[in-house]
């Protein structure tokens, strides 16, 4: 199993329990799926196509890791560590 069907068979098996804990945050699946498809969203209307490749400069965080998973976890996006 892939991380991006990890994600997907995580929110729909248990929406409501933790997903992501960093620091003193966590976030349930819900929230996380939430988020991602925000990102994934002001992602393609600002003009990415699926299989364009996108580049994350950040420091590691909460919010980074849901990015992170949001690359990984949506079909039409991929990510290399």
């Amino acid at each position: 199993m892939n991380l991006a069907q990890f994600l997907r068979d995580g929110h729909t098996r248990y929406p409501d329990k933790t997903a992501l804990i960093f620091g003193g945050d966590s976030w349930a699946h819900d929230e996380v799926d939430s988020l991602t498809e925000r990102l994934a969203a002001n992602l393609l209307a600002a003009g990415l196509l699926p299989g364009d490749r996108v580049a994350l400069h950040m420091q590691l965080s909460g919010t980074g890791l849901r990015h992170l998973w949001l690359l990984q976890g949506r079909r039409h996006c991929c990510a290399n560590q």
